[in-house]
Parts: C-alpha cells; structure tokens; sequence
C-alpha cells in the first residue's frame, strides 16, 4: 500500500502540471522547470506557430515535467487566445516593368493592368505620363531616344516600380579646320580632343544649344584623333576623325611609279582588270617607289594609297594617245590610234566621218566629202586615255589655169604671175602683162631675153614687184622663206608665183601655187596647162636649187 500511494501522488503531480493553464490555477507544489517555461514563452510570441507546434512544445514540458518534478506551483499561468489571435501581416505586391522599348517616337511596354506609368528627367521633370491598358500595355507618345530617364510604375495598394534608360550621347555636324573642331552634341556634354599618342590637345563643354568649339593646342586636321564625349547620366560617346590622305608628285616611267604621301602608307598598282602589278610602303619622308611586273607608261593604272585611321586615296593614270600613219584618198582616211578609240573627222567644225579602231588600232574612216584639199582634224579619244588631236592642214584655192604656149614660150614667169592677178581679180592677161614687164640683162630689173621667143630666159621677183604692186596695190618678196611661210600665204588666199629649177626639163621654171597639203604642194604649171601637185620633199629639193625665189602681193 504505501508504494501504491506514493506511485499515485507523483501521477497526480505531473496531471496537474499538464492541467494547469487550462483551468487558469497556478500549480502548489513546485516552479515548472526552465524547459517548461521556454516552451509557453516561444508559443506566445510566435504568430505563425501551429498546432502541432503547441502540442510539441507541451509534450516536450510534460516530458521534462516527469523527469524533472517541479518544486513549486505558483508558476503564471499563459493565456491561450495570445497565440490564437496573433496574425502575420499581409505581404504587399510589387508592380514590374517589362518588354520596355525606346524608339524615336514613343516609350512602349508592360505592367500591371490600370498602373499609372511616367517618365521622369534626371531634373525630375516629368516627360510623358501613360496608362496601362487592360492587357498591362502602356505607350508614352515622347522621342526620349537621345535623353537619360526614368520610368515610375505606381498603382494603389501596390508596391512602385522603376526602370532606369540611360541614353548615349551624340555627336554630329563635326568639321575639322586646322586647330578649331566644331560640332552638336547634348548641352553641358563635356568635349575632349585625344590625338594617335592618346594625349589630351583639346577640350571644350557644349553650349545649353548643344554646340561646342574646340581650340586644339596643335594643328589636327591632318592626323587622325578622336573626340570623347561625356555627361553624368549617360553613356559616353566617341567620334573618330579619319584623316584624308594625299598622294603627289607622280612620275612613271615604264616599269615604275614614283611618287609623295604620307609616311608609312601602302601605295598599290593595279591594272583596268584589278590584278596587281606591284606595291610599296611609304618611307620615313613619304617618298615611296612602284616596281610594276609590266610596262604601265602606255596603258591606264590605278594607284591606290591606304593607311590605318585614314580616309584611302585613289589616283588614277590617263595614258598618252598618238593618232599616226595618216593618209588621205579623196573620202578615204586611214590611220592608227590606240585600239577601240573612236575616230572622228572633224572640218568646218562639223564632224563628216566616225569610225573605231580595230584590235590592232588601225582606223578607216570614210568621209562625206573628198577632204585631200581640205583642212580637218582627226580626233581620237577613249576612255583613260588623253584625248589625241592630228590636224590634216590644206588648203586649196581655184586659181584660173592659164598657158603660156603658144604665145608666151619662154615667158612662164608673167604667165605665172597672170594667174595669181587673176585670183586677185585684177583683168589682165599674159600678153599685156608682158608687155608691161621691164626688161634688163638683170634679171633682178627686168626680163632677160625675149619671152615671144625660145631665146628667152627669166626675171626674179625683185624685176615685177612694181608690176605686181601697180594692180594687186600691194606686193612681197617671199624669197628664202620656209614653206610654212608659203602655206599661211595661201592661207590668205593669196596665190604664190614660185620659181624652181628642174621641173618639166628647164634650167629655170616659173609655177603658180595654189595649195598644199601634209604632203604635197599643189601649183598651176603654165608648161604643161594643168593643175597638178607634187610631194613636198620633192618641192623642196627643185625650189631650193632656184634661190628659195617666191612672189606674192
């Protein structure tokens, strides 16, 4: 029995301690222990705890209240509507800013349906207010491109939202002079002018327009540099200055192509057909030397000169061009240009016949009109090559034939003569000419000899400058003149009375010129009654043997 009542007493105990907060007592036998009080603590406090978690914490007091008997039971008693009642705050939602794109005329994106969106300068000015429609998107109708903002996304009983664009800066309507660089950007930017060394030559701030003048401390319009721009609140910009390169002092020569530019430059060669016929590196002066594969003095180049942060330069060769090996025949014209260059005849400043070169550059053009007695020119041209010009000069003029014979066999000089007064217009003939003529045994004075006879000899130009001066009012002496002296006379339409040795068999022969061409003289023979010519070597050689004797007025 009594190991049954002490057995008893220490269930009864630890009941009561199990029992006491429910019936609000505090226990008369002994303090709960330290665990017990821990566990009531930690389940008033915590406003989440569950269940589970209460009757935890009793069974582990109940547990420690067994294995540890408590001394007293005056312990407080804990409430239980403490942690019934006790709630955790509602958490709040937060707005977001989604899909968000900036264009030139409008800020477009995402959020929450009904949210208020703005846009806001780094000043906190506002720049454009949206809002969300019931899908969530929101447009602002504002070109911020080129500004740094902010978008704020608020609506009621939700948490705000921001999204931060930071813009780039720009520069623009840069021109470089010497030492001044000038240009657009934002105003208040911050300009700095850094040379190839990477120093600083140069800075200046953008006006409240935005337009900036730099004065560098050096010349910089020749070198390439680059220009940073910064501002707080944006990123930085860069503007590089590509310096223009300048090629000078060409010379080619057959297989090579010298020439000036900027130290350290790649100069190339290449042909119409870009293959590469040599290159070379600029030296320390800027002198540089081309050794081509192929002749390039005849044929149009390319030369192309570049550098690294330098705008390339190109040059370009126009080849010569000769137009040779003219003959004419009447319409025919032939010759030899460069292949494939075109052909043009030109006289009057009219073009009176076209033709192209073949393959091996021989042309033939036929003209409109026969152009033996004509001055033309022979143009020739082609692309990259210099325009080539051959002047066919002649002239012709339609002097009246007049014979000596029967009357005059001896007297061609005054023959000769009567055909150049006739040109004039003068109204004369052989025969009174002749018996105007002076006669002397000079025959610088007058005529040696009787010309109604075959005993006859001659008169030289100084005996009939009187003669000739009475009826053409003017007279002169062309001897020992060049034949391009005799050529420009005729180019006045004035007839040439020439005296040559040789011709039709006599000693000493008087001819009346009336044209000429590149290769040929063209005279009125009073011997023979026609209107004839000869080569001009030939000329030459027969009028040379007479003195180089010539009359005209």
């Amino acid at each position: 029995m009594g190991l049954n009542k002490k057995l008893l007493l220490t269930t009864t105990l630890a009941l009561g301690v199990i029992l006491a907060p429910a019936t609000g007592r505090a226990a008369e036998t002994s303090q709960p222990s330290a665990a017990s009080q821990s566990s009531a603590v930690a389940s008033s406090t915590t406003a989440t705890s569950s269940t589970q978690a209460s009757q935890q914490s009793s069974s582990r007091t109940t547990s420690t209240s067994a294995s540890h008997p408590a001394k007293r039971l005056d312990a407080p008693t804990v409430k239980t509507s403490q942690t019934s009642t006790t709630t955790a705050k509602k958490t709040q939602e937060t707005l977001a800013l989604t899909d968000v794109k900036v264009t030139k005329t409008a800020v477009t994106g995402h959020t929450t349906a009904g949210t208020t969106v703005q846009a806001v300068g780094l000043d906190q000015a506002v720049l454009g207010t949206a809002k969300a429609d019931a899908q969530g998107n929101f447009k602002l109708v504002a070109g911020l491109t080129g500004t740094s903002f902010s978008l704020r996304a608020t609506k009621n009983d939700m948490q705000s939202a921001t999204w931060k664009y930071t813009a780039k800066l720009k520069v623009s309507k840069v021109k470089v002079a010497k030492t001044i660089v000038s240009g657009q950007t934002l105003a208040g930017a911050k300009i700095k002018l850094v040379n190839q060394k990477k120093k600083t030559v140069g800075t200046a701030i953008a006006s409240s327009n935005g337009q900036f003048t730099l004065h560098a401390t050096k010349k910089v319009n020749t070198t390439p540099f680059t220009l940073k721009i910064t501002k707080s609140g944006y990123h930085a910009a860069s503007w590089k200055y590509t310096a223009p390169l300048k090629v000078s002092k060409i010379k080619v020569t057959k297989h090579k192509v010298t020439g000036h530019t900027t130290a350290g430059a790649t100069v190339k060669v290449t042909n119409l057909k870009k293959q590469l016929l040599g290159r070379a590196v600029a030296n320390k002066k800027g002198t540089f030397a081309v050794h081509t594969t192929k002749k390039v003095s005849t044929k149009p180049f390319n030369l192309s000169v570049t550098k690294s942060r330098y705008k390339k330069v190109a040059w370009k060769y126009t080849a010569p061009q000769k137009v040779t090996r003219i003959a004419v025949h009447g319409k025919k014209v032939t010759g030899h240009a460069v292949a494939g260059a075109t052909i043009k005849l030109v006289a009057s400043h009219k073009v009176v016949g076209t033709a192209k070169a073949n393959s091996k550059g021989n042309f033939t053009v036929h003209a409109t009109r026969s152009l033996t007695t004509k001055t033309f020119t022979v143009n020739a041209t082609k692309s990259r090559y210099h325009k080539a010009h051959w002047k066919y000069a002649a002239k012709k003029l339609n002097v009246p034939l007049i014979a000596q014979r029967p009357e005059l066999p001896t007297g061609c000089e005054i023959t000769a003569v009567t055909m150049m007064l006739r040109y004039k217009g003068c109204k004369v003939t052989k025969t009174s000419l002749a018996l105007e003529m002076p006669r002397s045994s000079n025959p610088n004075k007058g005529f040696v000899g009787n010309p109604y006879t075959s005993y006859g000899w001659t008169i030289y130009p100084a005996g009939l400058m009187k003669l000739v001066k009475r009826h053409a009012h003017s007279a002169v002496n062309l001897t020992g003149v060049s034949i391009s002296q005799l050529k420009k006379q005729i180019n006045k339409k004035h007839p040439v009375t020439l005296w040559v040795t040789g011709v039709d068999g006599f000693n000493t022969h008087a001819l009346t010129m009336t044209g000429y061409s590149p290769t040929r003289i063209y005279y009125n023979d009073p011997w023979t009654n026609r209107k004839t010519s000869m080569k001009t070597s030939s000329f030459k050689s027969h009028w040379k043997r007479d003195g180089y004797r010539a009359l005209s007025y």
